[in-house]
């Protein structure tokens, strides 16, 4: 797992094409981010949000990795 800014996330799922990460934040935001592995220099990532007060939101984004080594994350570790 992986402590960020009042965030913990953790990788619960990793394959070649697609990487799923749980976190949760003292504020009470929750969520599921999926990483989809499109090739050693694009992906597509949809992050689905909980609010404390049950409130629900989705964000997708299209981004380019910004080296190919990001596509390997290590075992328990994935920087963003």
């Amino acid at each position: 797992s992986q402590m960020g800014d009042n965030c913990l996330s953790k990788v619960v799922w990793r394959t070649n094409s697609k990487v799923v990460s749980n976190f949760a934040c003292m504020d009470g935001l929750k969520g599921v981010t999926t990483w989809f592995i499109k090739s050693t220099h694009k992906y597509v990532g949809v992050t689905k949000l909980i609010t404390p007060w049950g409130e629900q939101s989705e964000i997708i984004y299209k981004a380019n990795f910004f080296s190919p080594v990001c596509v390997k994350p290590k075992r328990d570790k994935v920087v963003i």
